[in-house]
């Protein structure tokens, strides 16, 4: 290509195209919906560049379906196609906690950044219930979203909006409750650009299934489905295309106890939740049972009822108890072997023997951090384990020569001044 000059060493890209180039390629990265646009632009952005025969945009190619935006489209990912979110999780744990941190350094600075991430997460929450919206488009759809999404699901919700001005809706269905949603500029688009989108309506649900998958890989309505709503007067979103994760009120409230859960969280299906709140109840009701006669005769009573009540409702068991579970493994309910505890309590335990000095705070690292040091190699020919000094054929021709030695005072080669005999008046004679 021309300005060969200014390549910087890439024979195919030029410091004037270089920003055209990126700028190309990350719309086809970003603002691609379907297969067909993707395919469209690549085939066109390779052949624009000359770069039918470059190994890396080859290889990448081949290997589209794990990385491209539309081959995930009926993929939910909440619009994460990459490691980001592992990434994300790297770098606030790296804030807090430095690297060869010991075990309890870990844990403290761990509860900080919980703590943090809390503190902000509340905040958030409470922003969103007492801070007001502002509308834009003016469609009815838009109050209703104000009061249901979160402030960043709703600010996405209203550039959806915006964008599906630029489309309408044809007068005439396709098949079965399909509509056909064109872009008004379909003329000023590329020539690869997608600008037409069938959208399915099945009733009665009122649940709309666009071409673009947009929904179903973000859990957020589309501006062509958004755009059949407003031509068929919905003044709210259909409840099917609530996605609870995205609304205000997806933390509920809950008791004192279990606002650590956070509502419908996997850790109430945990092993030893049931264990652990039927334990601290009972102790409660012994604390309180325990303060005079008449609170004792009343825990005594209830707990007998509770008892023979729960006698034939417990005799079917669906084994996700604690006890049935240690039961399975021969352990006892607080966690030790039984057929190990005499073992362990005629074992006696040592106490380690501290270390001289200042105890050190580095980790131990594993043999791939640990840095080899660079293989040195001849000068000569290339081998590795000598120098060119210590090379086997040589014959010593290639040596450096030493430099024979000349006195500073009267310049005579073969010695030095601190060998030199003559005194210092023989220098003016």
């Amino acid at each position: 290509m021309a300005c060969a000059a200014s390549c910087k060493g890439i024979p195919w890209l030029c410091i004037h195209t270089e920003q055209r180039f990126r700028d190309e390629l990350h719309k086809i990265l970003e603002y691609m919906l379907t297969v067909e646009e993707f395919e469209a632009a690549w085939a066109k952005l390779i052949q624009k560049y000359g770069l039918q025969e470059h190994p890396m945009l080859t290889q990448i190619y081949e290997l589209r379906q794990k990385w491209a935006k539309p081959y995930f489209a009926g993929v939910f990912c909440a619009r994460m196609t990459s490691t980001q979110r592992s990434e994300s999780a790297n770098h606030m744990l790296k804030n807090f906690v430095p690297a060869g941190a010991s075990m309890h350094m870990f844990v403290r600075n761990y509860q900080k950044l919980q703590f943090d991430r809390d503190s902000e997460e509340n905040f958030a929450e409470k922003k969103s219930h007492l801070v007001s919206t502002v509308l834009k488009t003016g469609l009815p759809m838009e109050r209703h979203a104000a009061k249901v999404y979160t402030p960043a699901l709703f600010k996405q919700f209203q550039e959806a909006c915006f964008k599906s001005a630029s489309y309408y809706v044809e007068n005439t269905l396709i098949i079965n409750d399909t509509y056909c949603v064109t872009h008004l500029f379909a003329e000023r688009r590329e020539s690869w650009s997608k600008t037409s989108y069938n959208v399915k309506v099945h009733q009665p649900e009122n649940i709309f299934k666009c071409e673009c998958g947009m929904y179903e890989h973000m859990g957020l309505l589309c501006c062509h489905a958004i755009r059949v709503m407003a031509h068929l007067k919905f003044t709210k979103i259909p409840e099917e295309h609530i996605m609870r994760r995205w609304t205000k009120n997806v933390c509920e409230d809950l008791p004192e106890h279990l606002k650590i859960y956070k509502g419908h969280s996997p850790i109430l299906e945990s092993t030893t939740f049931r264990h652990t709140t039927l334990y601290t109840t009972a102790l409660d009701i012994v604390r309180m049972g325990d303060s005079n006669p008449e609170a004792f005769d009343l825990a005594m009573v209830r707990l007998s009822d509770a008892r023979d009540d729960l006698k034939e409702k417990s005799t079917e068991k669906d084994g996700k108890g604690l006890e049935d579970i240690l039961g399975k493994e021969n352990i006892d309910i607080n966690g030790v072997d039984a057929s190990d505890i005499n073992l362990k309590s005629s074992m006696r335990i040592e106490s380690r023997k501290r270390d001289c000095g200042r105890p050190t705070n580095a980790r131990s690292r594993p043999g791939y951090e640990v840095s080899n040091p660079r293989t040195k190699f001849c000068k000569t020919c290339r081998g590795k384990g000598h120098n060119s000094g210590k090379f086997p054929t040589n014959d010593g021709s290639n040596k450096k020569q030493r430099k024979e030695p000349k006195c500073g005072k009267c310049g005579v080669l073969g010695h030095i001044r601190t060998q030199c005999n003559r005194t210092f008046e023989s220098w003016f004679r």
